[in-house]
């Protein structure tokens, strides 16, 4: 007892002290009210009920005036006392100079389990803004709740009742509650209602067979553990609370409790706290108990946070929900954002339009989306009907529409927070790594283990905690829950698809797709205005001017673009727009670009290689910017029957390069022979490469990882433009219209090469390009990436290692 009120003592000294210093310094008083300008609270005469169980008569109730801002103690104080030992209250003639209050009582109380009065006196405190407000009640949910709201407020420099309204919210949840009740002052345990239930229910389980002193360290613990983080993680009391629930009500002591406070109350309108201490019970033994690795609808959410991480939260202005938000900082990258660490589950359908229809939860059952927050369309994800009437730049979005949205959106996250753009979930994955392994960095601790095996859970390093939550095919069925999990992206993919973020629970990847727009999917918000959200590097910009000059460009001195999109190779002949083995690779070169050379030692071949430098975003590195052209399988074993040339005809190995399996790709012989780490690498072979490979490139040249093709096309923009970035300005017209080709901004001149199928089957060969990575998907893939003529997008798949593909080197650092 003397512990708690020595700290509560100390606090208000401490905070009183300094407002009165600053009262002094600036002459006012205060919350900003002046002396002249009069009191904010004026002879007001305030009542109340003061209940642990009810304080007996004679327990004294202090007022002590607080400014609303900055939580700092003004020298206003006024006392009164409880009037009966039904805990009622009068405190007469309160004048403050701000609105809000700090309300104490302290002395000894009547115990609802015993139905005697407390052993040793006990405080408890209530902070409210008395603005329109009479009746104060003061109990043990405003005891929990006051530090919390005075850090958020003088810390976290929020408005007063918006941390009220968030402490409330953390405590109920602490609790396993998640209704939202009035505010805690208002509550009586004399009462019917949910929220005087609550009240009653929480009062009793934290007494339970405790004497005042121990309830006095309970309180205590559980207020300090709420202030400073929001949250209540002390298992050993809720488990000693759990053990008590079960033993009174097997002894019937619940009915002890109510009829105590009937008679205390002169009243049979007793809270039903019975449901409330078995709801209570239920959900602090599932938390108590081992969360299952597996998916399941049963585990709250919370459960599923990484214990080691230490959250922020946030509270939408909306519908009052109480979020948890995580700052991922990977100073080696030099990023820095605040995410969401739970899916949104807003659904107010009349503030905003664009959900109505649009919005799910799984097997429309509203408990499940208190587990995996709501499924939305793209159209609500996006919010449509926002876009579309919005007065400086209206945009009709939305399935069968193609709109071009081309900057941040809000969409339907909070004010101060806005739907990510697909290049911002690139720099999340290339930030933690890469998207070879950022899935496994944001999958959270439990909750993957489809299959049983408990490694496909993940190691949450940042708290993100991303749970398989499936998505919404149609209104009858819903797909992958338990194994994916898909977040939209603030852009589309043409008129029917949008672009997204997918997790799954076999890999540890972290990919970027399209799908339909009216799938119901899962939605993460980012922090930060619209205005900041990253589209694409500044480089981006240049691009679109690039490809809107290209037309006139020249290639050489007798090689020029004409105004029928044609190239001129000489007096009599013509590049064509379109793919042709006929014409050399050399006259696909941007002729804007300053391009070096290398020289292969092994076969004395020379290749036009090209320094691609971003300044802004710290990017430079050297590429080859043709297809590599090597086949000596005497010298380089690994070669032998595992590349080829088009149709088996050497000269078209001099325009498209040569076409490579994913072993030959790597020099699985090198590898195998390799001294120090020899690896067995193949097609019905697992390896686990993972690391930096010359691969078949030349010396001081390597085969590039999975991270640096991500890097690249981070660094062009996103990977929603990057394959325009990056394709020639001509061969790429596969459909006779001339905007397939590229812009070519930084003369890496992609060219539409295709790839091997089998012996008799060439695939796409005009339309796209596949380039092998080093990194295998398992024993029969391998990835590589990708451009095709349709799109102006860059993607990273997984294929057969039996391909035959591209490979573009990079030179070494």
């Amino acid at each position: 007892m003397k512990k708690f009120i020595s700290k509560s003592i100390t606090l208000l000294m401490a905070i009183a002290s300094a407002g009165m210093l600053s009262a002094c310094l600036d002459d006012k008083v205060a919350g900003g009210v002046t002396e002249d300008a009069g009191l904010a609270i004026k002879d007001l005469n305030v009542a109340g009920l003061a209940q642990k169980g009810p304080f007996v008569k004679g327990s004294v109730v202090t007022v002590q005036g607080v400014d609303c801002k900055t939580m700092k103690f003004t020298e206003e104080e006024f006392t009164g006392e409880v009037k009966s030992n039904k805990g009622d209250f009068d405190v007469d003639d309160v004048n403050l100079s701000a609105t809000c209050a700090l309300f104490s009582v302290s002395g000894y109380y009547m115990n609802e389990f015993t139905g005697e009065k407390s052993s040793d006196k006990l405080t408890l405190h209530a902070i409210t803004d008395l603005k329109d407000r009479k009746h104060v009640n003061i109990n043990v949910l405003t005891e929990l709740e006051y530090e919390r709201v005075m850090k958020l407020v003088s810390k976290e420099k929020m408005s007063f009742d918006d941390a009220k309204m968030q402490a409330e919210k953390e405590i109920l949840a602490a609790l396993g509650l998640v209704d939202r009740f009035e505010s805690f002052e208002g509550l009586s345990i004399y009462e019917k209602g949910d929220g005087n239930a609550a009240l009653l229910a929480t009062s009793v389980m934290l007494q339970s067979d405790l004497d005042a002193e121990k309830l006095t360290d309970r309180l205590d613990g559980f207020a300090s553990s709420i202030a400073e983080s929001g949250e209540w993680d002390d298992e050993k009391t809720k488990k000693k609370m759990t053990d008590w629930a079960d033993s009174a009500k097997s002894r019937g002591k619940y009915e002890t409790i109510r009829d105590n406070l009937e008679k205390w109350s002169d009243s049979d309108e007793i809270p039903d706290f019975e449901k409330v201490v078995d709801e209570i019970n239920k959900d602090a033994k599932e938390t108590t108990q081992k969360i299952p690795e597996e998916w399941s609808w049963d585990v709250p959410q919370s459960a599923r946070l990484n214990p080691n991480i230490k959250y922020d939260t946030m509270i939408d202005p909306r519908d009052k929900q109480v979020y948890k938000v995580v700052k991922i900082e990977v100073k080696e990258h030099d990023y820095s954002q605040v995410w969401m660490a739970e899916n949104l589950n807003y659904a107010d359908s009349v503030k905003t339009p664009s959900l109505k229809g649009q919005n799910w939860c799984y097997n429309n059952d509203e408990k499940n989306c208190k587990v995996s927050g709501r499924y939305y369309t793209w159209a609500a994800a996006i919010d449509s009907v926002a876009l579309a009437n919005d007065s400086k730049n209206p945009l009709n979005c939305g399935y069968g529409k193609t709109c071009g949205i081309n900057r941040g959106v809000q969409g339907i996250c909070p004010d101060g927070w806005h739907l990510p753009t697909l290049h911002e979930w690139g720099l999340l994955g290339v930030a933690l790594g890469n998207a070879g392994v950022a899935g496994d960095s944001l999958k959270a601790l439990t909750g993957w283990d489809y299959a049983g095996t408990a490694d496909n859970n993940g190691v949450d390093a940042y708290g993100f905690a991303a749970l398989p939550t499936g998505r919404m095919v149609s209104t009858s069925s819903w797909s992958n829950v338990g194994s994916n999990v898909y977040y939209w992206s603030s852009e589309e993919d043409g008129t029917y698809e949008a672009r997204y973020s997918n997790i799954n629970n076999i890999y540890t990847k972290f990919y970027l797709f399209q799908g339909s727009k009216k799938y119901g999917q899962s939605v993460r918000c980012i922090k930060g205005d619209p205005s900041t959200a990253a589209i694409k590097s500044s480089s981006s910009s240049s691009v679109g001017e690039t490809k809107s000059s290209s037309s006139s460009a020249k290639l050489s001195s007798s090689v020029v673009v004409s105004s029928s999109s044609q190239v001129k190779m000489s007096s009599s002949s013509v590049v064509p727009s379109g793919w042709s083995w006929d014409v050399p690779k050399e006259l696909r070169f941007n002729p804007n670009i300053k391009y070096d050379s290398m020289v292969d030692p092994r076969d004395k071949r020379v290749y036009k290689v090209v320094k691609i430098e971003v300044k802004e975003r710290d990017y430079s590195k050297v590429w080859m910017a043709e297809n590599l052209n090597y086949d000596d399988s005497v010298k380089t074993p690994s070669l032998k029957g595992n590349s080829w040339c088009y149709h088996d005809t050497t000269k078209y190995c001099e325009v498209s390069g040569r076409y490579y399996t994913w072993a030959a790709a790597i020099d699985s012989v090198a590898l195998a022979n390799d001294p120090k780490d020899p690896l067995n690498c193949g097609y019905g072979k697992t390896c686990g490469l993972n690391r930096q490979i010359q691969g078949i490139c030349p010396d001081g040249w390597h085969l590039p990882v999975r991270d640096e093709w991500g890097w690249l096309s981070v660094y062009l923009g996103n990977a929603g433009v990057a394959g325009d970035t990056l394709k020639a300005l001509t061969g790429w017209d596969y459909a006779g219209t001339e905007d397939n080709n590229g812009v070519d901004a930084y003369g890496f001149t992609a060219l539409p090469t295709g790839r091997r199928i089998s012996e008799t089957n060439w695939s796409n060969i005009g339309s796209n390009v596949y380039y092998w990575i080093s990194e295998e998907e398992d024993a029969y893939e391998a990835q590589y990436s990708n451009i095709n003529n349709i799109y102006t997008k860059f993607y990273l798949y997984q294929g057969s290692k039996t391909y035959g593909q591209s490979v573009r080197c990079v030179k070494d650092e």
